[in-house]
C-alpha cells in the first residue's frame, strides 16, 4: 500500500472513531440530562456543560455513580 493510501486510511479511521466518540458522548449527555430531570433538577445545556466540564475524571466518575445510585434509590 502506498504511503498516501496508508495515511488516508489512518485519517479515515481516526475520523470514524471521532464520530463514534461524539455519538457516545451525546448519548451519555442525554442519559445524564434524563436522570437529572427525573431527580428534579432543571439544568440548562450550558449549566450542565459547566458542571461536567469542571470535573476531573475521578470526580466525574464519583459524581455519575452517586447520581445514578440516587436515581435508582428514588425509583425504588
Amino acid at each position: 500500500m502506498s504511503d498516501y493510501k496508508r495515511w488516508y486510511q489512518l485519517q479515515s479511521n481516526n475520523y470514524m472513531k471521532s464520530l463514534d466518540e461524539i455519538k457516545d458522548l451525546k448519548e451519555e449527555n442525554d442519559m445524564l440530562k434524563d436522570i437529572i430531570t427525573d431527580i428534579g433538577f432543571e439544568l440548562s445545556d450550558e449549566q450542565l456543560e459547566h458542571v461536567i466540564g469542571g470535573m476531573s475524571e475521578a470526580k466525574w466518575e464519583t459524581y455519575m455513580t452517586d447520581l445514578i445510585n440516587e436515581h435508582r434509590y428514588l425509583k425504588a
